[in-house]
C-alpha cells in the first residue's frame, strides 16, 4: 500500500502484487530436495544408494511470490554489472577470447550451500551498498529494502505436514536468490581480486 501511496507502481501492478482471492489460491512454501546425480557415487551418503539433496523451498503460488519477482525485476541489473559476473560458459569463453593468457596457475572454487548460508542483515546490507553506488530516482529503495527483509524473514514452509521458519539465508526457489547471490559476493570478488599482494592476471 505503502508503494501505492507514494506513486511507486500503479493500481493495477497493486492488484498483481497483492495476494487476493481473485487471484487464485495462494500455495504454501513446500520443501523438498533435488538429487546431486552428478555427485561420485562413492560419496553418497546413504550407502551409495541415495545422493546428497540440494534444498529447494518451491516459492511459485506462495503470497510472496509476485512481490519476490518485483524485487528481482530491481536487483537483476545490479547483479550482473560487476566485472567477476559470468553468465554462462558462452560468456566466459567472450571475456577471455581476445585475452594473452599465459597461465601459471589456474583456480577455480566453490561455495558451500551458498543461498543457505547467507547472513540476512549481511544480504540487506549488501543490497543497500550496491544500491549507493548505482543510485536511481525511479527506483524505491527504501521500500524495496523493506519488502526484502519482510520476505527473507518470514520464509516460512512446509515438509511432512509440519511448519518450519527458514532463519538463514534465501531459499533457492525464491525468483531473486540467483540475484542477492550475485550481490553478496561483490565484496568477496573486490577483495580476491584486489586484496593480495599477488594479483591475478584475470578473474
Amino acid at each position: 500500500m505503502k508503494l501505492l501511496n507514494k506513486g511507486c507502481i500503479n493500481d493495477k501492478q497493486f492488484t498483481y502484487l497483492s495476494s487476493r482471492p481473485t487471484l487464485g489460491d495462494v500455495k504454501p512454501r513446500q520443501f523438498y530436495l533435488l538429487p546431486k546425480i552428478h555427485k561420485d557415487r562413492n560419496k553418497w551418503p546413504i550407502n551409495e544408494r541415495m545422493p546428497e539433496g540440494r534444498p529447494i523451498v518451491s516459492d511459485c503460488g506462495s503470497e510472496t511470490h509476485r512481490v519476490s519477482e518485483y524485487i528481482d525485476y530491481f536487483l537483476q541489473p545490479l547483479a550482473t554489472s560487476h566485472e567477476a559476473y559470468i553468465k554462462d560458459t558462452y560468456d566466459f569463453i567472450d571475456k577471455i577470447r581476445n585475452s594473452h593468457i599465459m597461465v601459471d596457475i589456474m583456480v577455480t572454487g566453490d561455495i558451500t550451500a551458498l543461498y543457505t548460508n547467507m547472513q540476512i542483515d549481511s544480504i540487506i546490507r549488501s543490497v543497500k551498498d550496491i544500491f549507493a553506488e548505482f543510485p536511481s530516482a525511479s527506483r524505491p529503495d527504501e521500500k524495496l529494502l523493506e519488502l526484502l527483509e519482510i520476505t527473507l524473514t518470514r520464509n516460512d514452509f512446509s515438509f511432512r505436514e509440519e511448519i518450519f521458519q527458514q532463519i538463514c539465508g534465501t531459499a533457492m526457489g525464491k525468483r531473486y536468490a540467483p540475484s542477492l547471490a550475485n550481490i553478496y559476493l561483490r565484496k568477496f570478488d573486490h577483495s580476491a581480486k584486489h586484496g593480495f599482494h599477488i594479483k591475478p592476471r584475470i578473474y
